[in-house]
């Protein structure tokens, strides 16, 4: 099959592995949950164990209906696990063998437990939020005044000279592959000019100032690895899941406030 017969041949298999996904998602959200197929194809690429988990950041959820979700998606692969902090309504989906490097027990790859309530202050769900979300630089808050589950978080990041990390999955024009397909660019491969699809996987950024006691470019060179074994890991089982890692750094200018 040629470049552009195995692309759209792969990107109706991308499809019809996130069509039970989206049939969830219909099923559990508010109809004016906006997205959706966007939010589905993020859950198939934390299905897949590309990335670690997603923040449903597009509707929040009550806890009944957090479980009705857990529950649906535990049907389609019992190896996601939803996470809910009823204050903040905030709602999270992971990958349990990748999350449970990152947590304890309770999280085990044989474990059933699908549904979580997450239960911590607003400083801590930040930090938990980084766990979650992939992000290897994690910040929480010091000194922080009291607070009850129901204020809002301090603002850490605004005003300050930051770096941002980019994540993307890059695939040559023709080539087999169509993994992330609601999130690209299209750039010029300076070796040969050939266009490139660019999907990102995942963005984060950290203050500028911990180059002083953190290295940016191990710690790009190390994402960059860890993502590329779990890539190939999909691609053994996934033949359409096919493409290269490549993680960007670059000075990102200072925003007033960050969400997380």
């Amino acid at each position: 099959m040629g470049g552009a017969g195995a692309t759209r041949a792969n990107r109706h298999q991308c499809k019809r592995a996130m069509r039970p996904f989206l049939d969830a998602l219909n099923r559990v959200l508010p109809k004016s949950s906006r997205q959706k197929e966007k939010l589905a194809l993020d859950v198939l690429a934390v299905s897949l164990g590309l990335r670690v988990g997603l923040l449903l950041d597009t509707a929040l959820l009550e806890e009944k209906v957090a479980r009705r979700l857990a529950a649906e998606l535990f049907k389609i692969n019992s190896g996601l696990v939803v996470l809910h902090d009823e204050p903040s309504a905030q709602t999270f989906i992971a990958n349990r063998g990748l999350l449970s490097a990152r947590v304890e027990d309770v999280l085990a790859p044989k474990s059933l437990v699908k549904f979580v309530d997450v239960g911590v202050t607003p400083s801590i769900l930040v930090a938990f939020a980084g766990v979650i979300l992939d992000y290897p630089i994690i910040y929480c808050f010091g000194n922080a005044p009291e607070e009850d589950a129901t204020s809002s978080p301090p603002n850490c990041l605004g005003g300050l000279e930051l770096k941002l990390f980019t994540v993307t999955i890059d695939r040559k024009d023709g080539s087999p592959s169509y993994i992330l397909p609601h999130a690209f660019a299209v750039v010029a491969d300076p070796a040969d000019d050939l266009p490139i699809d660019r999907d990102t996987l995942l963005a984060f950024s950290a203050p500028a100032m911990l180059a002083i006691v953190l290295d940016f470019e191990r710690i790009r060179l190390e994402l960059q690895e860890g993502i590329s074994r779990r890539l190939e890991g999909a691609e053994g089982n996934h033949p359409w899941v096919v493409g290269s890692v490549r993680v960007a750094l670059e000075d990102a200018a200072p925003m007033d406030r960050f969400a997380l």
